[in-house]
């Protein structure tokens, strides 16, 4: 086992209750907690850099959405027409049959059979 050096920090009583809940809920001890804070933590880190690049991220995020929901909108539109060919169709076929007529074009998977007069 390594040889350990204690430090004396010193924080408020609201601080150290953030630190013991944060360390709870992580289930570590609050040195591991505050060893592993430190190890992450790099002054050198340049935050105006982060922040350009957390917008660029938005506004990519942004775009993303924008063109989901524009082919959301066209799916919905085709379904729709989708649906109309299937009514006038199903009108025509109904039309021919009942002037005795065949449907002269294969059934869909999803169609009735009727019987042919």
């Amino acid at each position: 086992m390594s040889k350990t050096i204690r430090i004396n920090l010193l924080v408020s009583p609201q601080e150290k209750a953030d630190l013991d809940a944060r360390a709870k809920r992580a289930k570590l001890t609050t040195s591991e907690l505050v060893r592993r804070a430190v190890a992450a933590y790099d002054p050198e880190v340049d935050m105006d850099a982060l922040q350009t690049l957390a917008q660029e991220l938005a506004a990519v995020v942004e775009r993303t959405e924008k063109k989901l929901d524009d082919n959301l909108a066209a799916i919905a539109e085709l379904r729709g027409k989708l649906a109309d060919e299937a009514a006038l169709k199903a009108a025509a076929r109904a039309e021919l049959e009942a002037k005795g007529q065949v449907w002269p074009f294969p059934l869909d998977e999803n169609e009735p059979k009727t019987s042919t007069p």
